[in-house]
């Protein structure tokens, strides 16, 4: 339900106080209150509400910077996920007190924080219900075991500031200052044949985890085996149902590290899971060293080989940090022990027998070791957030290899878009480079015409890729490298278990940056113009005067055809155009031609609402036609793109 904008609530901007960062309407319902300023906040005095009856603090409670606590309703019985964790007070206790109808509705309500003078500075609006504190539509909360999570790094007292999560899911939200120092031994596939990684899993002498989404090297599977016999406690985590459909092709290597000694369980694939898939490819050895790669550990990709030409395009970083390993710890375990999971002797194919398996040591190669800050990422939990942030903090570059890009997001004027963070840094003058694989099969011609419409329709400078195959997950931005198994699509930034690290160091960035610049030298193909087209906003209003604005690459003097998607038309000299627009819903598109003849061409949506058109009630066709035509105008232009690709 939508809802206007309220003059009294002071909490929209960063994130410097007390607000609320999570929510559980049903059952053992309860709120959490975080402190996200940089001091200690005593909660003494502050009031939760939902319009109907209060709980109100009224002895000190202390919470530190990041702290949190959450106040739940006991409803007797065993706690639900929600209520069951550290942090957690019960109604009535720790001097809390209700006042009337305390109660939050499972089908909607309000969510009010208040402070010691009644000054209202958070509120959550969700459901069938709306508030003045409230921008736009409410939260929609629905299913099985899930709760309302504050994300991202403002508060608009709007949806944007939430998600929908499930039990079971870590919450870690997206902290720019949270970093670890680090050892960091950068490395690139299929090059390196994967031999940082057999060293630094060849080093165990306690622990080896490992969370994957596919493992089918069977000489990792006989080093593990090998460490296992040493008292080396191995626990795999892998996904129960990768591309293939399941795991039966692994299922004699399981075998045999069961049967060594290890422990080899399965995530997902079963009622209640939490992830789409386990997507990650990461291992934490003796709590002191994290392997992250954007690679699978497949049987190509750890071929073992220095120099080699099999495998993928990929990155790897091997980080010695106890803190940072302490932290993926913590993420693995948390994951292992959900009710998702299954141990393989549970499966209906763990009654193969085991693989015979033979380690065949690597050779030994040296790999440069270098200093850095690391920021970690993951998926759900902050993935999208942190890549858009270090994207919009680059100066000067911005290189990207991307395996896939979803289908929501291959319009790159299209603000939630990942393109179009790129875009935007690109227009503002920063080097920002972008390589996409071309190497699936059936897929080859549209993903070059598809590059060839980016080259010439935004600021980025494209290309694709497909020997080696680009399965890669990387960005520099300026002097910060991030490794991943992050793909650019919906369910990777929001539905999957991805991990990453955002290492920060100029040494490392510029390792992984001489591999981008070569890649790119070789496939990059194209040398024409290319523009982008902008406006200060998508909706405009009749009878006031808009400027559009166009971006070109290279820069020099060029001729200007706007097509207004009006009926009007008009040729400048300069990157821009001041036009008075008429109501309705329309493209704007501009060519942009040189002396040569070479022209390139960008357009955007844009809706021009008539003077009061919210306010009449006849005769006029109101801003919600307008919306709605837009919306359509969209719909047909991603399926159009959908049918070319």
């Amino acid at each position: 339900m939508a809802a206007a904008q309220a003059p009294d609530s002071d909490a929209r901007g960063g994130l410097d106080g007390v607000l609320i960062s999570e929510f559980n309407p049903f059952s053992w319902e309860g709120v959490t209150l975080k402190n996200y300023g940089s001091g200690t906040a005593d909660l003494k005095g502050y009031s939760l509400s939902d319009g109907e009856g209060s709980c109100v603090f009224t002895a000190s409670l202390k919470l530190a910077s990041g702290q949190s606590i959450t106040v739940a309703k006991n409803e007797g019985g065993a706690p639900d996920a929600f209520a069951d964790r550290s942090g957690v007070i019960f109604l009535g206790d720790s001097g809390t007190e209700v006042t009337g109808d305390y109660v939050f509705s499972n089908s909607g309500d309000q969510v009010y924080l208040r402070d010691p003078g009644g000054k209202l500075i958070d509120s959550l609006c969700y459901g069938n219900k709306t508030d003045p504190s409230w921008i736009g539509d409410s939260l929609v909360i629905s299913g099985t075991g899930v709760y309302a999570l504050r994300t991202g790094a403002s508060d608009t007292d709007s949806s944007a500031d939430w998600t929908v999560t499930k039990f079971g899911i870590t919450s870690e939200g997206f902290d720019p200052n949270l970093s670890f120092s680090a050892e960091v031994t950068p490395f690139v596939f299929p090059e390196s044949g994967g031999i940082p990684v057999f060293n630094a899993i060849s080093s165990a002498q306690k622990t080896v985890l490992i969370s994957i989404y596919q493992f089918t090297s069977a000489n990792m599977y006989a080093l593990l085996c090998d460490l296992e016999k040493k008292c080396v406690d191995v626990t795999l985590l892998v996904d129960a149902e990768p591309v293939n459909g399941d795991q039966s092709d692994n299922a004699q290597k399981f075998k045999a590290l069961v049967n060594a000694g290890g422990e080899v369980r399965l995530i997902g694939g079963n009622s209640g899971e939490r992830y789409a898939n386990l997507h990650a490819k990461y291992a934490v050895i003796d709590g002191k060293t994290t392997v992250v790669t954007t690679e699978n550990w497949t049987t190509a990709n750890l071929s073992g080989s220095y120099g080699s030409s099999d495998g993928n395009r990929g990155w790897g970083a091997v980080i010695e940090s106890r803190d940072y390993a302490e932290y993926m710890t913590r993420i693995f375990m948390n994951d292992l022990s959900g009710s998702d999971v299954r141990d393989f002797s549970e499966m209906s194919y763990s009654g193969v027998s085991p693989a015979s398996l033979t380690y065949r040591p690597v050779k030994s190669v040296s790999f440069s070791k270098y200093s850095a800050k690391v920021c970690p990422m993951l998926s759900p939990d902050n993935s999208y957030e942190t890549e858009k942030y270090w994207i919009g903090k680059a100066g000067t570059r911005v290189y990207v290899q991307q395996q896939n890009i979803g289908n929501s997001y291959t319009d790159w004027t299209e603000s939630t878009s990942p393109l179009y963070f790129l875009n935007s840094r690109a227009v503002s003058g920063v080097d920002a480079r972008l390589m996409i694989s071309t190497g699936t099969s059936g897929t080859e011609d549209s993903m070059k015409k598809y590059i060839s419409r980016m080259n010439s329709g935004s600021a980025i400078k494209a290309a694709g890729m497909d020997d080696p195959y680009l399965h890669n997950k990387g960005l520099i931005c300026d002097d910060a490298a991030i490794v991943s198994s992050v793909n650019w699509t919906s369910t990777s930034f929001g539905s999957n278990r991805e991990a990453g690290a955002v290492i920060l160091s100029k040494q490392v960035a510029d390792y992984y940056a001489g591999f981008f610049e070569e890649d790119f030298r070789k496939n990059y193909e194209y040398s024409g113009l290319s523009v982008s087209v902008t406006s200060a906003s998508k909706t405009l209003t009749e009878g006031q005067t808009a400027r559009f604005s166009a971006t070109v690459m290279p820069s020099g003097s060029y001729s200007y055809l706007w097509d207004f998607g009006d009926g009007r038309s008009r040729t400048t000299g300069v990157p821009y155009v001041d036009m008075v627009p008429v109501p309705g819903a329309h493209v704007m598109k501009v060519t942009v031609s040189d002396s040569s003849g070479r022209t390139a061409s960008s357009s955007m949506d844009y809706v021009v609402i008539e003077k009061g058109g919210e306010e009449e009630s006849g005769g006029g066709t109101s801003w919600l036609v307008y919306a709605a035509v837009i919306a359509l105008i969209a719909i047909a232009g991603a399926a159009g793109l959908l049918r070319k690709k």
